[in-house]
């Protein structure tokens, strides 16, 4: 057996900035009407003592700071964000219940800061709408606020909303609504998108939407498809073929449109593009390999449009994209899911390969820019005796081995329980199915319910292995949307990456006309970066019940 690697050394971590100034300190002097100016300014100097304790990560010291002054609104802000940075999200959540914000009425300095807390103390208890509801009373980043509303069960959370909603808060959530109610017809979503933006001339969102009388694109009436078609990666190449037919056949506007696939295995790409210039084609779906998609965009001229079926590290520009199946974007969805279920300190359990440490390192860059913590890393090989090393790395190792001093010092037995380590909320996972079916049960055995398993799309092979699926019950994982609903056998993850290729190409005027608006995919909600030149997706997360992958509600 190989010897699995341990790296025990946490990360280091920058919690996400939550500023308390000066300035909202000096306020209370100014408007403090005790007599006892020295009492004042020794509270003062305390409240700021305590703030720095927890900017530096001291949350024991500043717990008894805290514990030894009078309970207020400024004691009760400090104790919320003492208990977010130290990990605590649903303890913030209650002391942020119990804040009357009464009491801050007086003090303008301190509107923001509550605001900021109230947003994060949602966001990490996976409430979206309230914390986009707290950035738009702070006039947050009109994108930050965009994609919380989408994100969020919109129709649900609104429900659970207290009180009456501002003007401007209802007019972002109709906004929203109109996006996810017409996703994919361009002509009445940009009608009711008008409409909106009539009724609402002067509202924030209207950012949005600087670009929705952008000029019609008109679909394209030949495309080029390039595609492995035989050789090495033939298998893939059909799938995408396949979905990307199927989606044509389903398409009204196909009556005008033709579509000519090319063999990239057959013709190199340096060949083949001269040839489809010369055809006269409008559009090119393709390549599907990296390196013949960084062939193509080196030499590619602005006609005809491409987009491609996979990323390059490469700068592209207008009117070429690139659309694809990342699993880092995988790996940063991941890592936002579980710090919106208010984790922050994370085991990562990943094969030691070129592929499983890039998808490693999207998710530790997007968890400590979160503010999360990375405790521990094991590398393991598929010979690995997953019973001994999850036990090790869980602790449970050091346990037997307290027990059994214990035992030889007092020189009789000594019933114990087998304690598994305290210092991490999560685990990370990158494996395949059958090495997670392994890895999970062991987790659960040692750490019970205690330790939540987030892991990436490769745990779901696609197929009703319900019996063997039972031992991932209770796995996160984010997936593309088709892969929660049922399909065919032969529907993979490329067939519905050929449906959205197609689906790309008739909807060009939506991407550039309203950017920020998703299209629903089958790969996933679909949205165009305009900077990067890439479409986005987002992803649909869920668990495994009852060995079923299951989505959670997106309504």
């Amino acid at each position: 057996m190989l010897v699995a690697c341990f790296n025990s050394q946490a990360s280091t971590v920058s919690k996400k900035p939550i500023a308390i100034p000066t300035e909202l300190y000096t306020s209370l002097a100014r408007e403090n009407e005790r007599a006892e100016k020295e009492d004042l300014t020794n509270e003062i100097s305390q409240l700021q003592d305590i703030d720095r304790q927890i900017n530096a990560g001291h949350y024991t010291m500043a717990e008894q700071a805290l514990s030894e002054l009078p309970t207020n609104a400024n004691t009760m802000m400090l104790q919320t964000k003492l208990s977010l940075f130290a990990g605590q999200p649903k303890i913030a959540l209650n002391w942020l219940d119990d804040l009357d914000k009464k009491l801050l009425a007086i003090h303008a300095y301190q509107h923001p800061y509550v605001l900021e807390l109230t947003s994060e103390t949602l966001y990490r208890n996976n409430k979206l709408l309230g914390s986009a509801i707290a950035d738009i009373e702070n006039k947050k980043n009109p994108i930050t606020i965009w994609h919380k509303l989408l994100s969020s069960e919109l129709r649900t959370e609104k429900k659970e909303t207290h009180g009456p909603l501002e003007n401007e808060t209802i007019a972002w959530i109709n906004l929203a609504e109109l996006a996810k109610d017409h996703p994919n017809d361009f002509p009445q979503l940009k009608s009711a998108v008008l409409n909106w933006k009539q009724q609402y001339p002067e509202h924030m969102a209207n950012q949005l939407l600087s670009d929705i009388n952008a000029d019609d694109r008109p679909i394209p009436r030949s495309i080029a498809v390039l595609l492995p078609l035989s050789g090495l990666h033939a298998d893939s190449g059909k799938s995408v073929q396949q979905g990307l037919l199927e989606a044509y056949y389903e398409a009204h506007e196909r009556t005008s449109q033709s579509i000519l696939f090319y063999d990239t295995n057959s013709v190199p790409i340096d060949e083949l593009y001269p040839i489809i210039k010369a055809q006269g084609h409008d559009l090119i779906l393709g390549p599907l390999t990296k390196e013949d998609t960084e062939r193509l965009l080196n030499i590619a001229d602005s006609s005809p449009a491409i987009i491609s079926l996979n990323y390059t590290n490469q700068n592209i520009s207008t009117p070429h994209l690139q659309f694809g199946l990342s699993p880092e974007d995988e790996a940063r969805q991941i890592a936002d899911l579980a710090w919106r279920q208010g984790k922050s300190a994370a085991i990562i359990i990943s094969p030691n390969t070129d592929k499983a440490k890039k998808i490693t390192r999207a998710f530790t860059q997007a968890w400590i820019t979160l503010g999360g913590t990375i405790i521990d890393r094991y590398y393991y090989q598929d010979t690995d005796k997953f019973a001994a090393t999850i036990a090790k790395l869980l602790g449970i190792t050091d346990s037997q081995s307290r027990q059994h001093k214990l035992h030889q010092t007092l020189l009789l037995h000594v019933n114990s329980t087998l304690y598994s380590r305290k210092d991490a909320d999560m685990v990370f996972l990158v494996s395949d199915p059958t090495i997670a079916r392994q890895v999970v049960p062991f987790i659960k055995f040692y750490a019970g319910n205690s330790l939540p398993v987030f892991a990436t799309s490769q745990v779901n092979n696609g197929h009703d292995a319900i019996n063997q699926n039972k031992d991932l019950n209770d796995l996160y994982f984010c997936d593309m949307t088709a892969a929660f609903q049922a399909r065919e056998k032969n529907q993979n993850k490329l067939y519905f990456l050929g449906k959205d290729a197609y689906l790309l190409a008739t909807q060009q005027t939506h991407l550039s006309a309203l950017p920020h608006f998703p299209l629903t995919g089958n790969t996933g909600q679909l949205y165009l970066n305009p900077m990067m030149h890439t479409i986005q997706r987002e992803l649909t997360c869920g668990q495994f019940k009852n060995g079923r992958a299951t989505a959670f509600n997106t309504t």
